[in-house]
């Protein structure tokens, strides 16, 4: 099939939209009617082909005939070089290979074949035409150069030879991000296991596109998430866009990573493939080994196949040249050996029996006297407690802990061990199909759908498996839509719309489900009556392993989805190539978790000490076993149905100033619509509020603002209508094989107010406090046993108004915090083409973060004390004194006749704790070198090499559950003192991935004409690997709070020591036998911060880090012909070949007995696959 373009070039294949997408209410309300319409630029999915003919003498030549021809799909499109020789090209399907053939009267004609074009590729060539006939053809085999000479942005490509032959674990093809540079974390099968930090970026921030449309939902905290997953066998390219990019793209704090599905050809191709492992092959885990467990079962079995080609109905319909299709099928079944350490309670302990030697004093909390500035007790008689003071629910309890299985275990050290077996089983589907309907329209329509079950995995005896600690199953289904649509409406115009829908929805069940804590263990009846899920109560005893289902979502009901609607529009004029256009996204959330549904308790040995505010002594079991402790029962703890919008406009000119330099201008308008609840179930803390209380306390300030109620928006936010995000690049091509590079650009992250459930929506949940040492030195009668005497508090709603949640804690967002965080990123890199194919690239690399959200949930505490009144009233904050709201607030912690004075110290007395929810105000400051060696296939061999030093600092470093975040947050009103390196800093790592086809064999420099038997034996080798060294995360020291504040952490004092011990690190675990050299940090570098005081140490320890990573994956194939073009591949495949051990981080806790210790090893140890993989 032949097109016609003078001038420009049409897509071949293309894109559609159906006018039923229209309709569901993301028409843009913003302008966009005026051109500014949706999404990226066709470069998004597409590569373009540009270039300049000339004659020998250099001199343009003008009106020559240009032609390329895409020899998989024989589709061709046509152009005519204007009056400066040029020709573009714009929208070309990635990959080829093509031919380019140019004409021109006087001239002989030039084809060029063997040019593979990646996806956003802009290729530029020149080509010198020679005297003589057009009759008269030269051939040059040649691929386009190297160099980029077009754009200043830093991107990286993995192409699909490496794809589909690197050893990657599970087959994850979001795993090819980490071979590039600035990209450190990891990935997993989870829908929200985006740990993925590009140059700095926040994890779970970048923005994933599947053919070029986003495939990323939003979920319950503010990051995307995966709902496409599509089987390496599918991907035809994964490429990373790092820095400086256009303003094509948007909406990401950490890259772009776009995947490009393969797409069908002329010719029929496929694979058929099993991959098999089992623990028979692999080693043992370090600490099993150590503990002399064998090495738990594993199986993985995944299987699957894929074909492309055209579609073709005998007798009825043939698409050759046309109408392509890909389909592709994978499965998935596996068993994880995995194990766990825990502390649990010895015999005698769960008796109250704490006789031992090496065990602590245990002292009667009910002794407490104070003596002078000081408080102190009176030890138990024999350390034992007597079993009338023993709390009958704790007895009850008991029983739940599995007995040690490790004898002789010192105390706080690990005294149990267990394995279990991870079990997944995964469907994947990927159906994509291309039609060219004519020279002016073209289309392609994908459909992705993944099914994921994961039972629970138990490590104890069914007997008492109900009260695993936070253990359910976990299945998760995920679908996704794209659609493009591409009309060429005249030779220099070219539009393109798209639409995408993608969805992950969530079912999961704790294995306690249904279990009735006051039928089973004797808890209240007004437990069971007033929790919205039933399950076994969260029971956590310092510094033993905790028992039960508080944790958030164990019981979850959600659904996450995300649309896209957009058009792109393409002009050519001259020497420049300018795009406008734009995107508009419709997000929901909705999401119904359990959290502390009957309660979640916590048990801190502060309440055995001799004196609470010195870590002398006490226990937190037994603690539990007077039923003394803390802890939160939450009706409706998450209950949120959101939805918001997303707009954006941008326009960019790529102009080529002059044959060496090309200048990228671009400006982007990014506009946050902040989310709705369908119910109205929102609210925000506006701290500044006069408080319906003030007549009772004065001065009394805080309260909550309902969305959709008194004539408030229903909106939680004002919208942003002033966030440009600029954009500049430049390419200079000094010459032929060099090139210098530079690009500034602003970049708006997703929102912290976008559609999630974590919302606040606090009248509609209802918490009740339990806390039976208020200040750590009062008992106030509640216990276990009866963890709530004055009531639960229920729901109420909007109904309260400024009143609601009055005497409780809560957390969400703070009035008016409305800033979208964004990166100022910029670069500066140079470019060598050297011989053999080799591509070096040296960049500096930069960002700087500013509006980041500075907290996540549950650690931004708005009553904590400044730490001038915590010196001011030293003992005085744990005065009993007269209760102003006694009366008024009549259930929880602040409805006593007397309290702890430091309550009424608070900014906010009439609440126990305000959690701000994901406030704004981090930064971060990211710098690096990055070396790139990229060598392009050739002589069988492809080699990429990357290497980034550099250094991130921030005062938060995390969104939510991926990527780390260490240190908490030590006093919320000086965040200067949390600016440190950054807990996901990763100071330098190195990679090195490559394909090697042995040259041994038929059609190979040696061997070639071996006979078919020896060629079975010596030939068709291949190998491939991927090295990987990188430093350790930075460590963060904490202690016990013992300051009073009311803070989130608390750090400790230096002492001016080194905290590195030094020696092989298996002798430095701090564990018995091992620790000729101490534990794996010193501990004399640390003290505990005087009473009522902060400690001076930073965050995290700059010079403190977890052992460092160092990794080889290999493989090794035999290739088979079997038939023309049917081959049989026999794979063997090992991951961490050299069985490498990387320990895990130890315990930062400096209260923690196990202070410095490592107990795991946090990498897997060596696993052996093989593999059968039929390819036609």
């Amino acid at each position: 099939m032949h097109r016609r373009t003078p001038a420009f070039s049409r897509r071949t294949v293309g894109r559609a939209l159906s006018n039923s997408v229209l309709s569901f209410s993301l028409v843009l309300p913003i302008g966009l009617a005026a051109v500014t319409a949706l999404p990226s630029a066709a470069q998004v999915v597409t590569a373009s082909l540009r270039g300049t003919v000339q004659d020998p003498a250099g001199a343009p030549i003008a009106n020559a005939q240009v032609k390329v021809v895409n020899t998989a799909t024989n589709v061709a499109t046509e152009a005519h070089t204007d009056e400066n020789g040029r020709f573009v090209f714009a929208s070309l399907e990635p990959g080829g290979p093509y031919t380019l053939s140019i004409a021109a009267p006087g001239f002989k004609t030039n084809q060029r074949t063997g040019i593979t074009l990646t996806v956003s590729q802009v290729a530029d060539i020149q080509v010198p035409l020679q005297i003589g006939s057009a009759s008269e053809t030269v051939e040059v085999q040649a691929d386009v150069p190297q160099i980029e000479t077009s754009t200043g942005a830093i991107s990286g490509l993995v192409e699909n030879r490496s794809i589909v032959n690197l050893p990657l674990n599970q087959r994850n093809p979001y795993a090819l991000v980490f071979l590039l540079p600035g990209s450190v974390g990891s990935v997993g099968t989870a829908y929200n296991s985006s740990n993925i930090s590009i140059n700095g970026g926040r994890p779970g921030s970048a923005d994933i596109l599947v053919d070029g449309i986003p495939a990323s939902p939003p979920l319950a905290n503010p990051i995307n998430g995966f709902a496409v997953f599509p089987s390496v066998d599918a991907v035809d390219e994964f490429k990373v866009l790092t820095n400086g990019y256009s303003a094509e793209f948007g909406r990401s704090g950490s890259g772009i990573i776009n995947l490009i599905l393969k797409s069908g050809t002329n010719k029929p191709h496929g694979s058929l493939y099993d991959f098999v492992r089992n623990s028979a092959m692999d080693a043992n885990d370090w600490f099993s080994k150590l503990n002399n467990r064998a090495l738990p079962q594993f199986t993985r079995n995944q299987f699957g196949g894929s074909i492309q080609a055209p579609v073709v109905i005998p007798h009825l319909y043939n698409g050759r040249d046309k109408t392509f299709f890909l389909f592709s099928y994978e499965g998935l079944r596996q068993g994880t050996g995995t194990s766990t350490n825990m502390v649990v309670p010895t015999v005698a302990e769960r008796t109250g029996d704490f006789s031992a030697s090496g065990l602590p004093v245990i002292y009667d909390p009910t002794t407490t006297v104070a003596v002078g500035s000081a408080y102190t007790r009176t030890a138990f008689a024999g350390n034992m407690i007597p079993k009338t003071r023993l709390d009958p629910v704790a007895q009850n309890i008991v029983k739940y802990w599995p007995l040690p299985n490790i004898a002789n275990a010192a105390y706080g050290a690990n005294n149990y061990f267990a394995t279990g077996v991870n079990q997944v089983n995964i469907n994947t589907y990927d159906a994509k199909v291309d039609q060219v309907f004519n020279e002016r329209n073209s289309m392609f329509a994908r459909y992705s759908g993944r099914r994921l079950s994961q039972p629970a995995t138990l490590f104890e005896d069914p007997s008492i498996a109900v009260a695993q600690n936070n253990a359910g199953q976990q299945p998760q289904n995920s679908n996704s839509v794209a659609v493009d649509y591409t009309r060429t409406q005249s030779p220099t115009l070219v539009f393109e719309a798209r639409y995408g829908y993608s969805r992950v929805a969530l079912d999961f069940r704790s294995v306690s489900d249904g279990f009735d804590p006051s039928a089973n263990l004797g808890m209240p009846s007004y437990i069971s009556a007033n929790a919205d899920h039933l399950q076994f109560p969260g029971i956590a005893p310092a510094n033993y392993q905790g028992l039960g289902s508080a944790g958030q979502g164990t019981t979850r009901h959600a659904g996450y989805e995300a649309h896209l609607l957009g058009l792109n529009i393409t002009k050519v004029k001259g020497n420049h190539v300018l795009k406008f256009g734009g995107e508009g996204r419709l997000m929901r959330a909705n999401d119904t978790e359990s959290g502390n549904s009957v309660g979640g308790f916590s048990f801190p040995k502060t309440h055995t000490q001799q004196n609470p505010n010195n870590a002398v002594g006490g226990d937190g079991f037994a603690s539990f076993l007077l039923g003394l402790g803390t802890g939160t029962m939450t009706i409706n703890s998450k209950d949120g149905a959101t939805q918001s919008f997303y707009y954006a406009g941008y326009i960019q000119d790529d102009w080529k100033a002059n044959s060496k330099l090309t200048l990228n201008l671009g400006l982007r308008w990014d506009v946050e619509i902040p989310r709705t609840e369908r119910h109205d179930r929102m609210e925000v803390f506006d701290p500044s509020a006069t408080s319906p209380l003030a007549s009772v306390y004065s001065g009394a300030k805080g309260g909550l603002r309902f969305m959709g109620v008194n004539g408030a928006s229903r909106r939680q936010f004002e919208p942003r209508w002033k966030d440009w995000a600029p954009r500049f690049g430049f390419a200079y091509q000094v010459d032929s094989k060099t090139a210098i590079r530079g690009a500034y650009g602003i970049y708006f992250n997703p929102s912290m107010r976008a559609a999630a459930a974590t919302i606040g929506n606090v009248g509609f949940s209802a918490s009740t406090t339990f806390d039976a040492v208020p200040g750590n030195v009062t008992l106030s009668g509640a216990t276990l046993s009866n963890p709530f005497p004055n009531g639960i508090a229920k729901p109420v709603g909007s109904s309260q108004g400024l009143s609601t949640a009055i005497g409780q804690t809560f957390e969400t967002p703070l009035a008016g915090d409305n800033k979208v965080g964004y990166t100022q990123s910029y670069d500066l890199d140079v470019q060598r083409q050297l011989p053999w194919s080799v591509l070096v690239e040296a960049a500096y690399v930069g960002s700087h973060g500013v509006h980041l959200n500075r907290a996540g949930e549950n650690d931004f505490l708005l009553n904590q004390l400044p730490i001038s009144v915590v010196q001011q009233y030293g003992t005085g904050l744990q005065q009993s004194v007269s209760n102003p709201f006694y009366g008024t607030i009549t259930t929880g912690t602040l409805s006593t006749q007397t309290i702890a004075r430091r309550y009424l110290l608070a900014p906010f007395p009439q609440y126990v704790q305000v959690q701000g929810s994901y406030p704004t105000g981090g930064f971060s400051q990211y710098d690096s070198f990055q070396l790139k060696v990229t060598k392009r296939a050739a002589h069988g061999l492809t080699l990429l090499l990357a290497f980034t030093g550099s250094k991130l600092f921030d005062n938060y470093s995390n969104i939510s559950n991926v990527g780390n975040q260490a240190g908490g947050i030590q006093d919320i009103y000086n965040a200067a003192g949390d600016r440190a390196v950054s807990a996901n800093d990763v100071s330098h790592k190195l990679t090195i991935s490559g394909v090697y086809e042995l040259p041994f064999g038929r059609g190979k420099h040696f061997g070639g004409n071996w006979n078919p038997f020896v060629d079975a034996f010596l030939g068709g080798w291949q190998a491939n690997g991927i090295y990987t060294q990188q430093s350790g995360f930075p460590l963060a020291i904490t202690t016990q709070d013992t300051s009073q504040a009311g803070g989130n952490v608390l750090r400790p004092n230096l002492t001016g020591q080194d905290p590195r011990t030094h020696g092989p690190i298996s002798q430095r675990l701090g564990t018995a036998n091992h620790k000729a050299n101490g534990a794996y940090i010193n501990p004399a570098a640390f003290s505990q911060p005087a009473a009522f005081t902060f400690g001076n140490a930073p965050r995290t320890i700059s010079n403190l880090r977890a052992p460092s990573y160092e990794n080889v994956d290999f493989s090794l194939f035999k290739n088979f012909t079997l038939k023309n073009e049917l081959k049989l591949q026999i794979r063997g495949e090992a991951f961490n070949a050299l069985n490498q051990v990387v320990f895990g981080s130890p315990v930062t806790n400096l209260s923690n007995a196990q202070f410095g210790q490592i107990s795991a090893q946090s990498n897997t140890p060596r696993q052996l696959q093989f593999a059968a993989k039929l390819l036609f």
